[in-house]
């Protein structure tokens, strides 16, 4: 008569059987630990990445801010310049600051000398292909510029009587520094540096290789050195928090050669917030792990149950096997 049940299961299987459920279940549990630690660490090793990118962008700024300073400081403290200013005199500006200016190339860069009333004097900027030449114009109303009837009006803030805004003109966009110029003590005038930020953007993805798109704090594209669907844009309150909170936001980017996320993070002009840039983040690296590790644990977890299995019955047997003897 057959046995029935568990009593008819042989001694070896009975062995082997819990020994083989508990290694399933430890290797599922360590199977999903392990998986879990590693999307995580990726996903910070990203966000780390995202940290880098907006310390990059604000050395990069910071770096173009120091800059345009010093060229500002350089043309309203030459000779003869505080002068020519409080006397209208653009021929005379033209010559004490286009050799100054040519200096800089081959960096777009244009100074502009404004009468008390805001009228522009002279904007002198070098001409790349004919050196010592100048591209010069006058008569534009500079006075609605942020910051330069501030700047006329001798307004001190806690960071001192220069400002910094970005604005497009013809030119394009460009960031600027406007400052006094002083003749006996007194404000006889401005002196405004502007670069187009194209330079800057390039100078972003050769140090970095990032693409950048930048955005006012309103949410409106300043300059951009990559196209970004409209399906990737911030609404109102999202931007609120980035720009108070000092953190990022990411979004998936689809239709990418290679898998990208864009990350949004805050920029800044004089120590304050301006806006906010778009960094777009290659993500492979991340996706291959993400979908590499199940099919790796799945391996490695079978690998170690045959393992498991074989010794069990081998073990097993060398128990059984004397006891089967006996009877």
């Amino acid at each position: 008569m057959r046995k029935p049940g568990w009593r008819a299961v042989p001694v070896g299987v009975k062995v082997v059987f819990p020994f083989l459920g508990l290694s399933l279940v430890a290797g599922l549990a360590a199977s999903g630990l392990v998986g879990m630690q590693l999307s995580s660490a990726a996903r910070a090793q990203l966000d780390a990445e995202s940290i880098r990118e907006a310390d990059s962008i604000s050395a990069v700024f910071a770096t173009f801010e120091q800059r345009q300073l010093t060229d500002l400081r350089t043309f309203a403290s030459t000779a003869g310049v505080p002068a020519a200013s409080a006397a209208a005199d653009a021929e005379g500006l033209r010559r004490l600051i286009l050799p100054a200016v040519t200096n800089q190339l081959p960096d777009p860069l244009r100074a502009s000398v404004i009468a008390i009333d805001g009228k522009e004097i002279i904007t002198v900027s070098a001409d790349k292909d004919h050196i010592g030449q100048c591209l010069c114009t006058s008569g534009r109303n500079l006075a609605s510029w942020p910051h330069v009837a501030d700047v006329l009006a001798g307004k001190v803030d806690s960071y001192g009587p220069k400002y910094i805004g970005v604005l497009a003109d013809g030119h394009g966009p460009a960031l600027y520094t406007v400052g006094p110029v002083k003749a006996d003590g007194r404000i006889v005038g401005a002196m405004l540096v502007a670069e187009t930020l194209k330079p800057l953007l390039e100078e972003l993805q050769a140090r970095s290789n990032f693409q950048v798109a930048l955005y006012d704090a309103r949410g409106q594209t300043i300059a951009t050195n990559t196209a970004l669907p409209s399906s990737v844009a911030l609404n109102g309150s999202e931007r609120a928090t980035l720009l108070k909170s000092n953190a990022f936001v990411h979004r998936s980017l689809s239709g990418q050669r290679v898998p990208s996320e864009v990350f949004y993070v805050p920029w800044r002009l004089r120590h304050e917030v301006a806006g906010y840039a778009g960094v777009v983040v290659a993500t492979g690296a991340l996706d291959s792990v993400t979908t590499s590790t199940p099919g790796l644990l799945a391996g490695v977890f079978g690998v170690v149950f045959l393992l498991t299995l074989l010794a069990g019955i081998y073990i097993s047997r060398r128990i059984t096997r004397p006891l089967a003897n006996l009877l």
